[in-house]
């Protein structure tokens, strides 16, 4: 919630309280602070490890919207303050007041000289930010227990906060509540239709795994899914697989956050284009606090805001995300024998792999890694007399047919325009329609016509002299 903040000044959405969280909206985007402002605001804090002492008073469900506006106000407050650094204490030091302290610890990686002036000191992970905005989606869209963040506590929220009465649960007499469906809400046909195309969804082979497998049909879960397979339906899948099974705006929102994570997954980033992502995310953000509860904004739906800023600082996220560092650890987890003493396992299993990689190197005859061929290589046995440059293989029960005349006419006509064994006779042929065409200046279209046209008689007479 709050993001109303990234808007421009005069935004119609600034004012539009009932459909957002109750309040008018006239605060500016909160400026990042520089490493020197968190070096100064955690000068003097004294952190003591361990748990802090918790009061065993509970609050109440009213008590939690103005405790959360009271921080954010303590956090503007908090910049530029320099009352809040003159409290001297006992021993003759300053420290930070504990009214106003929003930090607990000074972090350790302001002892590195260079850690002040650092701009990109906390890296944001798009992996695990895409991965969890994928399951906050498909949680709350197909209302799976446990996962949804629509439940009868963010109704219940709702009602507090006094916006969207369409939505707010209705108690029953045999004191249980009925919730209302929402517009993301989908029905049991929706449902079926939207896993359906999942489970029958066929893709490239190393393009994604077997998301089909996934799927259960019968309890209408999507379950047990990777960092990739997040990655892929969030980018490719939802746009089209929602098309039949969610309403427009809920669609509309699905594109736009697939369009974002696809341009800021780009190899190649324009500064102007990720300016433009920014105030685009903002907005969409926006749209999504009108169509879902307040539980749906967990902190990682907020990270959102922040990827487009930090990707002028770190470049293309490919650099920066988890996808590497995850699939080494797997590798380096597989090495483990002994888990009594994982360090020395793994250790172990690195030099050898070392001293293997070292000796596939130089041996002939043998199949090693760099030699191996692919999951779905197609050997050609006769390469040089192969017309066409491509291999494969029949999958399937073969079944006979009959092949018509224009069918096989253009089959014909396909090789003798393809193949590399006959292109000194097409070049021929053209050197001859251009002598007997001289009156003309042919065109590369013109061309093409002679050799589709005329192109096989002309070389059936020269195969009969």
């Amino acid at each position: 919630m709050g993001h109303r903040r990234w808007l421009e000044a005069n935004h119609p959405f600034r004012h539009q309280n009932n459909q957002f969280d109750g309040t008018i909206e006239l605060r500016s985007a909160p400026i990042p602070p520089t490493g020197t402002e968190v070096l100064k605001q955690t000068h003097g804090t004294n952190y003591i490890p361990g748990k802090a002492f918790n009061s065993s008073k509970k609050r109440g469900r009213g008590d939690v919207g103005s405790s959360v506006t009271q921080v954010f106000e303590d956090a503007d407050n908090f910049e530029n303050d320099d009352s809040i650094y003159e409290q001297e204490n006992d021993d003759g030091t300053n420290s930070v007041s504990t009214q106003k302290q929003l930090w607990k610890k000074r972090s350790i990686f302001f002892e590195l000289p260079y850690w002040e002036y650092n701009l990109l000191r906390h890296n944001l992970d798009v992996m695990h930010i895409e991965k969890n905005v994928c399951d906050n989606l498909i949680g709350t869209m197909l209302n799976l227990e446990g996962k949804t963040k629509d439940n009868l506590k963010a109704r219940l929220d709702l009602k507090d906060m006094g916006i969207r009465q369409e939505l707010h649960p209705k108690e029953q007499p045999n004191d249980k509540y009925f919730i209302p469906p929402a517009c993301y809400t989908m029905s049991t046909p929706e449902k079926d239709l939207f896993l359906t195309v999942l489970k029958n969804m066929k893709v490239p082979d190393g393009y994604a795994s077997n998301i089909s497998r996934c799927v259960n049909l019968k309890e209408r879960k999507l379950t047990n899914l990777k960092s990739h397979d997040g990655h892929i339906l969030m980018q490719d899948i939802f746009p089209l697989a929602l098309r039949s099974s969610t309403q427009k705006q809920v669609l509309a929102i699905v594109t736009q956050l697939s369009s974002f994570f696809k341009a800021l997954c780009s190899k190649v980033l324009d500064p102007k284009e990720l300016d433009q992502l920014e105030s685009n995310v903002a907005l969409t953000l926006c749209h999504m606090e009108k169509i879902f509860p307040p539980g749906f904004f967990t902190i990682i739906v907020h990270l959102l805001i922040h990827l487009a800023a930090e990707a002028k600082l770190g470049g293309p996220v490919h650099y920066r995300w988890m996808y590497p560092i995850e699939r080494y650890l797997v590798r380096l987890k597989e090495y483990v024998r002994n888990r009594a003493y994982p360090e020395g396992s793994i250790a172990e299993g690195y030099i050898a792999d070392e001293c293997l990689t070292f000796c596939s190197r130089y041996l002939e005859g043998v199949e090693t890694a760099f030699n191996r061929p692919q999951r779905n290589y197609d050997i050609i046995h006769n390469a040089e007399e192969y017309k066409f440059s491509s291999g494969g293989r029949f999958v399937g029960k073969a079944e006979s047919t009959v092949i018509h005349h224009k069918l096989l006419a253009q089959a014909h006509r396909y090789v003798l325009l393809h193949s590399d064994l006959i292109s000194e006779y097409r070049r021929d042929f053209l050197v001859a329609q251009r002598s007997a065409n001289n009156n003309i200046h042919p065109t590369p279209r013109i061309e093409q016509r002679w050799l589709v046209e005329l192109f096989p008689e002309w070389l059936l007479k020269q195969v009969r002299r």
